[in-house]
């Protein structure tokens, strides 16, 4: 699956390291690794069976725009929670 966009990538202690991430219209898609921590929980432990975790977050139309994008024809992608802002 290809979102002809490219991902920088950047390096986070919080985030469990290295991430990648695209910012566009005030929204901003971070992909991830949902790595075990030392507790041997992933670190978005509400997700257990997820290994790639792809966060979006900004404005709701851009959102709903991009998660259509992954969604669509794949059962690769599943929408787990979205975050919006009022924009």
């Amino acid at each position: 699956m290809s979102l002809g966009v490219s991902l920088n990538v950047h390096d986070s202690y919080y985030l469990g390291g290295a991430y990648f991430r695209y910012d566009w219209d005030d929204s901003s898609l971070i992909l991830k690794e949902n790595t075990v921590e030392d507790d041997g929980e992933r670190a978005e432990a509400e997700f257990p069976d997820a290994r790639i975790i792809i966060s979006l977050a900004g404005a709701a139309r851009a959102v709903s725009n991009l998660e259509a994008l992954l969604t669509k024809g794949s059962s690769l992608a599943v929408v787990l929670r979205s975050r919006t802002s009022l924009r």
